[in-house]
């Protein structure tokens, strides 16, 4: 009887440990998220800025590159997506 108390009150010491470990993981996914989301705002941003005030893709490129702390490469991939 008292054995089924103890693994009774682990079993509930585990669940409540996983529920608070898998809150803990989707916070930091939510994050993630809304960091990527945001950066992709930025770029959306300013490209659509240099777009109407007459700047070229390159300048954009450079844009991304000196603001969002991206290499010439990835800023090439991603501006092509929103030119």
């Amino acid at each position: 009887m008292m054995m089924d108390q103890i693994n009774l009150e682990n079993r509930e010491i585990g669940r409540i440990e996983g529920e608070k470990r898998g809150i803990e993981i989707g916070r930091e996914e939510g994050r993630e998220i809304g960091r990527e989301e945001g950066r992709e705002e930025g770029i959306r941003g300013i490209v659509a800025f240099c777009k109407k005030t007459g700047g070229g893709e390159l300048d954009v490129i450079e844009s991304v590159v000196s603001n969002m702390g991206m290499t010439e490469d990835e800023a090439r991939l991603i501006v092509k997506k929103y030119w």
